[in-house]
């Protein structure tokens, strides 16, 4: 049995996903992304950013964003690390 694997090819980069994302110490991760979001010239297309304030502080953030955001991130030489991933901070309700 083999897959097509085209399924969602040709959308992927606009879908959203969790990515854990680490910085080179002193980096301004919120003007990071703006400028990236200028670069792509999209307004809503970031989704979240969830700062875990003891992740934060490492400089490590938790992001949804789109594929082609995060590809443009991880090529700047910003990041120190990145993953995608399945981590979920805890949150209050």
């Amino acid at each position: 049995m083999t897959s097509s694997g085209h399924d969602q090819a040709s959308t992927t980069g606009l879908i959203p996903g969790r990515y854990i994302v680490q910085l080179q110490p002193g980096v301004d991760f919120v003007a990071h992304l703006q400028k990236i979001q200028r670069l792509l010239k999209s307004s809503g297309a970031l989704g979240s950013i969830r700062p875990d304030a003891p992740l934060a502080a490492m400089g490590i953030y938790i992001v949804n964003m789109p594929a082609n955001v995060a590809m443009i991130l991880q090529a700047d030489g910003d990041v120190k690390h990145m993953e995608q991933g399945r981590y979920l901070p805890l949150e209050s309700s």
